[in-house]
C-alpha cells in the first residue's frame, strides 16, 4: 500500500523528513512492520528517516460497550472464549512516557532540521 500511496505523488519524495507511529497489540509483530516501514522509507523512497514511535493500543472491544457479547470480538480471539473487557486494562499513550520522549525528540529534531534549512 505505501507504494501505491507514494508513487501518486507528483513531488519527489526523496530527501523529505519523515516519521513513522504506529500502535500495536503485539510488540514482535510491531517491530517487523516497523523495520518495514524503515526500509521502505529510507531504502525504497529515500526519505531521511527521522525516527520512529510505537504506541502499545488496545483492542477496540475493550470500549465499543458490545465487546463481551460480540461475535466478532477481538478480546476473545486475543484471550480466549472466556475473556471479559473488564479483566484488562485499558492502555492510555499519555502513560506511556518513553512514547511522549520520543516525541518530543522526534518534533525537535524535525523543528532544528527546519529552522536550518529555513535559513538557507
Amino acid at each position: 500500500m505505501l507504494e501505491n500511496l507514494f508513487k501518486q505523488h507528483e513531488v519527489p519524495l526523496w530527501g523529505k523528513l519523515c516519521a513513522t507511529v504506529l500502535t500495536y497489540l503485539s510488540p514482535d509483530a510491531a517491530d517487523n512492520v516497523n523495520q518495514s516501514l524503515a526500509t521502505e522509507l529510507k531504502d525504497m523512497e529515500r526519505m531521511e528517516l527521522i525516527g520512529q514511535m510505537m504506541v502499545k493500543g488496545n483492542i477496540p472491544c475493550l470500549t465499543c460497550g458490545v465487546g463481551d457479547e460480540c461475535e466478532m470480538s477481538g478480546l476473545r480471539k486475543r484471550y480466549g472464549p472466556d475473556a471479559r473487557s473488564s479483566d484488562y486494562p485499558y492502555t492510555r499513550v499519555e502513560d506511556q512516557k518513553e512514547v511522549w520522549g520520543e516525541a518530543m525528540r522526534i518534533g525537535r529534531l524535525i523543528g532544528e532540521r527546519l529552522r536550518s534549512t529555513n535559513r538557507g
